[in-house]
């Protein structure tokens, strides 16, 4: 699924809709308002049917050519672990709450665990999805466990997301 949010002008869907995709078929969708980011993924995400994962990419991004098979790695070596809230398809180059250069430790392993949701780049299992879902109907996002950065995003789901991992002790990979 190729999803444009409001209305994406003519050579955007024609760009979408001539993609080489040689894994099977794909729909390209185009809203015809503006759902906004956060709306937006959460269309996204509610369309995922029997997909073993949802990948959400913002429209600014150059994925890897390895990206899907990373994705799938991850899936499997991951595939029971209800700890993992979401894996994340970047690496931030900077800490955002101190504004200081980030490195991850090396060493043998090919991923690192988060605190800090991804936004750039995503990925979900859809029963992670829904368990982040069933969280926001019923809480109240106890804002006192977040940086006063985070809490100053008024118009932010990875804020909301953020405090969702905070208060269900979830990772991000």
């Amino acid at each position: 699924l190729i999803s444009i949010d409001g209305d994406g002008d003519a050579e955007c869907v024609s760009v979408a809709k001539s993609c080489n995709w040689p894994h099977g078929s794909f729909t390209v969708y185009s809203h015809s308002t503006n759902l906004g980011l956060q709306k937006h993924i959460e269309w996204c995400t509610g369309q995922y049917d029997q997909a073993d994962g949802i990948i959400i990419l913002e429209d600014d991004l150059t994925a890897s050519p390895w990206m899907l098979h990373y994705c799938a790695a991850v899936l499997e070596a991951y595939s029971g672990d209800e700890m993992i809230a979401q894996f994340s398809l970047y690496a931030p180059r900077v800490n955002e709450f101190t504004r200081i250069p980030f490195h991850p430790v090396c060493g043998p392993y090919d991923t690192y665990w988060a605190k800090v949701p991804s936004s750039w780049g995503q990925m979900y299992r859809p029963a992670a999805w829904q368990a982040y879902q069933e969280h926001s109907e019923t809480s109240n996002n106890d804002q006192s466990r977040a940086p006063a950065q985070i809490n100053a995003w008024s118009k932010s789901w990875k804020r909301d997301f953020f405090h969702y991992i905070s208060a269900t002790n979830k990772i991000v990979v």
